[in-house]
């Protein structure tokens, strides 16, 4: 059955509602709404001549890698990245395994030979927006593959249904990014809470500051916290612990919302940044195959639930449900 999927529907109306807005400051530059509007519409264009429902999307940090994300959700299809760093055999196995024949680049120079490549940087500017073509919620939006380090990288394939519920929930958690809203992204796009970063930013109006790849991810990111006086900050607890000694060196007080994810959060460094920040702190749970993250834990000003220093996950999201078991996988009573 085809329904219309709410979060594709936003992505369209924010983009057209905000376009005089920055939506994106990709190695110090800014792109507008309007620019990220224009590269989308050049890349549907493209989409729309393919019949294939899984696309390769070389994960470049500029505005056309980001645009392609939206435009193959707005074509109704399911993008799958590809890293243009990691090893051309990896990315190849990821391609046979998928049967992907089309490859979406904006590399000056591709390396697939073997597809159909489509050289996005290349692409006009296209102002002629087409009505979203509405997917089959079973059907993936997105497909993430594993490291390979216990054997060859799994797919992990996530639905358009998957993503609008995710947003629905994380709507619920009654957390308020706004227009004017400056975030941070310094996820891998080959990693599941680089979607988070870029629905909570592009969905709200707000402006989306990449880390670039070159740079060591943590000091790329207090750099941009400092110069930019970002308001919203998404981090894998490891690079707080890393930041932790400078913080008398940065601003840190414009941050209305500090979100933790992707590892185990240590209570003291969190406890640490909450008393220079003084932003709303979560700490987010959760595997790729659950869609991004499928709990959540909103720290207290005093007593953040911990065991051994580790902070608690939370609760799960409004759509999740999840369950207690022993070391046998029987399900443990409430309140054990």
């Amino acid at each position: 059955m085809i329904l219309n999927i709410d979060f594709v529907t936003y992505l369209a109306d924010s983009l057209k509602r905000n376009a005089a807005q920055q939506a994106f400051c990709i190695n110090d530059k800014f792109f507008t709404y309007a620019d990220l509007f224009k590269r989308i519409n050049s890349i549907r264009a493209e989409l729309a001549k393919v019949s294939d429902h899984y696309i390769g999307l070389v994960v470049n940090n500029d505005l056309d890698t980001y645009a392609s994300v939206i435009a193959t959700w707005m074509e109704g299809k399911c993008y799958v990245p590809l890293h243009p760093m990691q090893p051309l055999a990896r990315c190849q196995d990821i391609i046979s395994q998928v049967g992907i024949r089309v490859v979406l680049d904006s590399s000056s120079d591709s390396r697939y030979n073997d597809e159909k490549v489509i050289q996005i940087g290349n692409l006009p500017d296209n102002e002629c927006f087409v009505p979203v073509v509405y997917p089959n919620v079973e059907e993936p939006a997105y497909i993430l593959f594993t490291s390979g380090t216990t054997g060859r990288p799994k797919g992990v394939p996530i639905s358009f249904g998957n993503i609008d519920a995710f947003v629905h929930d994380f709507k619920e958690l009654g957390i308020q990014i706004k227009e004017g809203d400056r975030c941070l992204q310094m996820f891998d796009l080959t990693f599941d809470l680089s979607v988070c970063c870029l629905l909570m930013a592009l969905l709200n109006g707000a402006c989306l500051y990449t880390v670039r790849p070159d740079m060591i991810k943590w000091l790329e990111a207090v750099r941009l916290i400092n110069d930019y006086q970002l308001s919203v900050v998404l981090m894998a607890p490891s690079v707080l612990h890393y930041v932790l000694p400078y913080l008398d060196e940065i601003d840190v007080s414009h941050i209305r919302y500090s979100f933790f994810s992707a590892e185990a959060s240590n209570v003291e460094d969190v406890k640490c940044w909450q008393k220079v920040s003084r932003s709303e702190m979560w700490n987010f749970y959760g595997p790729t195959e659950c869609t991004i993250f499928c709990t959540a834990y909103k720290f207290p000003q005093s007593d953040i639930k911990n065991v051994n220093g580790i902070i608690g996950i939370g609760r799960p999201l409004s759509r999740v449900k999840a369950m207690i078991v022993d070391d046998n996988y029987k399900l443990l009573p409430k309140n054990t």
